[in-house]
């Protein structure tokens, strides 16, 4: 199995356009004296936590440092056009799992359902903004894989297992916020607008500090069956 792949989910007009739109309805709720509500309710901008096991979730700048929301495409208030791009990622992403990892995504009775899948619009920025060498699945004792929200006897009934990071913003206009697997997974391309990186949710990974513009991104967690 391969540690990552780089693909060119889209292109940079569909990009900015993907952009756009998640950044407006982020921040429309901090505009909403502006008379211009927002017409796909997407929760502010909010300061990202780290997981602590046991589903616990904290803010620690120490480790990360930026702004997130949660954007769900299945909401019906959604404009049809960010839907349709937000199929193109899914289609994407799933097509490198099947070319590249092979990794088990199905959910449900007897794994009837493809994968469920979070969507995280993330932003860099304020001088410094970034993330420390982590997992999106870590390890624990009772299975040697950590699953999101695990606490001890509970069992394991889906976790992620495919991860993605699409770069949204115009490289051109960001230094620093350089996305890396950890040493030893390989070297990871400069991302251009547009471009995915896909791996498995168990290899470590970081972005480092910015040093100038803004780093916006568009993450994906495919979840799955536990690895047996």
């Amino acid at each position: 199995m391969r540690d990552f792949v780089v693909v060119d989910a889209l292109d940079r007009e569909s990009a900015e356009a993907l952009r756009a739109g998640l950044a407006r309805q982020a921040d429309a709720p901090a505009a909403a004296g502006s008379g211009s509500p927002p017409v796909w309710p997407v929760a502010a901008l909010a300061e990202a936590t780290v997981g602590h096991g046991g589903g616990r979730a904290v803010v620690d700048a120490s480790i990360r440092r930026s702004e997130v929301t949660f954007p769900d495409p299945a909401a019906p208030a959604c404009p049809p056009e960010i839907r349709a791009l937000f199929a193109v990622v899914e289609s994407a992403l799933l097509a490198a799992n099947e070319a590249e990892f092979g990794l088990d995504l199905r959910s449900g009775p007897e794994g009837a359902q493809a994968g469920r899948i979070e969507w995280q619009y993330t932003r860099y920025a304020r001088g410094g903004d970034y993330y420390r060498q982590h997992c999106d699945c870590s390890f624990s004792p009772a299975s040697g894989i950590y699953v999101e929200g695990w606490e001890p006897g509970k069992g394991y009934p889906e976790m992620r297992k495919l991860s993605a990071s699409l770069l949204l913003s115009d490289h051109r206009a960001v230094r620093g916020g350089t996305f890396a697997l950890a040493r030893g997974h390989g070297e990871v391309p400069a991302l251009e607008q547009g471009d995915m990186v896909v791996f498995p949710s168990f290899v470590p990974h970081s972005v480092s500090p910015i040093l100038r513009g803004t780093r916006e991104s568009l993450v994906c967690w495919v979840w799955g069956p536990p690895y047996r």
